[in-house]
């Protein structure tokens, strides 16, 4: 075996990953699994002998304060199913639709029926949320909804923990137990026991680099922290210095997350002077805010639980075998060759077998895609080196690329090889580079091609619409459509995007929700196909992207679309909807404020004075 296969193997047992990050945090077998699994599932799964459920990797890696981002997981179908199911109910749980959520329900019990009884800790939560948004405002409400949160966390933790000590490590599903307890305990007039909790939480979560996890969790805590000690008249230094954590946390993850609620938090402790600047853009921030949920029909994100949109990294194992193979032009028997029989991989891309570990290595090497049941994502095969990773994301989102370099050539240098890595690594710092004016336009398009083609083998798109993208691939195809333009192959980028963009839309709805790369192609071919005049087609693609973005969160796709939005109905030049450009022209100024570089704020001031100044 040589080099790049050691390290591929080392890299691709969830198990090691989880053991390696239980030593790291100095927690003891029996603390992490302790209500998840037995300590000998857990043994075998650190030692590779065996994988595991999605649901309990995810519990685990979660209570080890383990980004979920940084993991690529491929699912058999059955557990597909439960995480669709999942989605759903959640999203039924958040539409109010009682006929909806009924529906989900049953769904989910009869898909996860005699499996982990995490599912069963997860249902019981969703059932806590609906009753607590459809209770009536009595005590006994409260106190029946109380109950069912006590039966859900004694699946996993010790009845003590929940109403007194807190936990050193939970789980989202635990911990959305917890916050939604406390929250209970605020309506019941106990605000100073949830108060305390809630400080204890956040001081928890402000010790752990949890990536957009610790965003959605921290900020709604401390907005929560933030409304108690308002109410009790009790705000001190505390209460600044939480709201400037909470919204450093938003600009840095790009996030909508709880953004009006603090921005009109912030109102109410401004002076009421019109003319103030901060005021005023917070006044604008909130109207566009609440302009925009509405004219897209979107719920904001809304306080009491919070799953993560993890689905980005998760393939369906028969889907991406069976996809990636007919793209490639493999037969089955080319596919199973030095594998298996060529009657297995026929079962697997039906979803009647799931493979065996080193069935699974080989097959998935044939296809360019690492090894393993469930395996280290693309980026660098050492969960550690993540975080060097979110700074990374973090500079270059508000265009500090210079930075930024010295991180990316620490990954290049820290990070094992394999060819998936490499891709990764090398388009990394090429957009780096390239942000930084340290490269040309050419130059970054040929370096970006270059790195497609390590796992998309060099074909026209049209012999390839069965492919699976990856997040590797399917980030690089945007990257290449930002600069497509400036080398003339706009018209390339837009075939691609288009694939990409029909790749998604062969999905389930609810992993759709999930991916980054999806509001981001359609936000990215509104962009070429404006810059192509085909406006209305723009428009409506844009309008998409748009409503995706407050659906996820998105800040940054946001900004972006409103403004090319805007652009494409002034070159129409549809008079009758004047008052609406403006409306979105006024958001894309309004959301730059805070979230842009002083260029791009100029450029938006200039066009708002130019068009829209009366």
């Amino acid at each position: 075996m040589n080099t790049e296969e050691n390290r591929e193997t080392e890299y691709s047992q969830i198990g090691t990953i989880i053991g390696r990050e239980r030593i790291r945090a100095g927690v003891s077998a029996q603390q992490l699994c302790a209500g998840v699994c037995s300590r000998s599932y857990l043994a075998r799964i650190e030692t590779g002998e065996r994988g595991c459920e999605k649901i309990v990797s995810e519990a685990l890696l979660q209570r080890l304060g383990v980004s979920q981002e940084r993991f690529l997981y491929f699912l058999n179908t059955r557990e597909q199913e439960w995480l669709c199911a999942r989605e759903d109910l959640a999203a039924a749980v958040d539409s109010g639709q009682e006929r909806e959520y009924r529906r989900a329900r049953e769904e989910y019990i009869r898909l996860t029926k005699g499996q982990s009884r995490l599912h069963e800790q997860f249902r019981m939560l969703a059932e806590s949320v609906w009753d607590f948004r459809a209770r009536r405002e009595t005590a006994g409400d409260l106190e029946r909804i109380a109950e069912k949160l006590r039966q859900a966390w004694s699946v996993t933790m010790p009845a003590r923990l929940l109403e007194g000590t807190q936990p050193l490590r939970m789980s989202h599903i635990e911990l959305s137990i917890k916050c939604l307890y406390l929250r209970i305990l605020e309506e019941t007039g106990k605000s100073g026991e949830a108060l305390s909790g809630y400080r204890k939480i956040l001081g928890q979560l402000s010790r752990e680099s949890l990536g957009r996890e610790k965003a959605a969790f921290s900020v709604q805590i401390g907005y929560r922290i933030l409304v108690l000690l308002e109410q009790s008249g009790r705000e001190t230094d505390e209460s600044a210095g939480i709201y400037a954590s909470c919204m450093e946390e938003i600009k840095r993850q790009g996030s909508l997350f709880y953004l009006r609620e603090l921005t009109e938090y912030r109102l109410r402790h401004l002076p009421a002077d019109g003319a103030h600047q901060e005021r005023s853009r917070a006044e604008q921030l909130c109207a566009s805010l609440r302009w925009l949920y509405g004219e897209y029909d979107v719920r904001p994100g809304e306080w009491i639980w919070y799953l993560t949109d993890d689905v980005e990294e998760t393939y369906v194992l028969a889907d991406l075998i069976k996809g990636r193979r007919q793209a490639l032009g493999m037969t089955q028997e080319a596919l199973a060759e030095g594998v298996c029989n060529p009657v297995t991989v026929s079962r697997i891309e039906r979803g009647a077998v799931v493979p065996k570990q080193g069935v699974l290595t080989g097959l998935l090497k044939k296809l360019n895609l690492p090894g393993g049941s469930i395996v280290m994502s693309a980026q660098t095969g050492n969960a550690g080196l993540h975080r060097t990773v979110e700074e990374i994301n973090m500079l270059t989102r508000f265009g500090r690329n210079e930075e930024a370099l010295p991180l990316v050539k620490k990954l290049v240098r820290e990070t094992g090889h394999s060819r998936y890595a490499d891709q990764y690594l090398l388009a990394l710092e090429t957009l780096t580079l390239y942000g930084a004016g340290k490269i040309d336009a050419e130059t970054e398009q040929k370096r970006l091609w270059d790195a497609l083609h390590i796992t998309v083998p060099d074909k026209e798109p049209e012999h390839l619409g069965s492919w699976y993208f990856t997040k590797a691939e399917a980030t690089i195809v945007n990257g290449i459509s930002y600069g497509c333009e400036k080398v003339g192959q706009r018209d390339r980028g837009i075939v691609w995007l288009r694939l990409l963009l029909q790749y998604y839309d062969r999905l389930d709805p609810a992993r759709r929700k999930g991916m980054d790369n999806y509001e981001r192609a359609l936000r990215n071919l509104g962009d070429l196909l404006g810059n192509r005049q085909e406006y209305t087609e723009a428009i409506r693609v844009e309008d998409n992207a748009i409503r995706m973005a407050l659906v996820t969160g998105k800040a940054d796709v946001l900004r972006l679309t409103l403004y090319d939005r805007t652009w494409n109905m002034e070159q129409l030049q549809e008079g009758d909807d004047k008052e609406k450009r403006r409306c979105f022209m006024k958001a894309a100024l309004s959301l730059a404020y805070l979230f842009s570089d002083s260029d791009e704020v100029i450029f938006l001031e200039q066009h708002w004075k130019k068009f829209y100044d009366n």
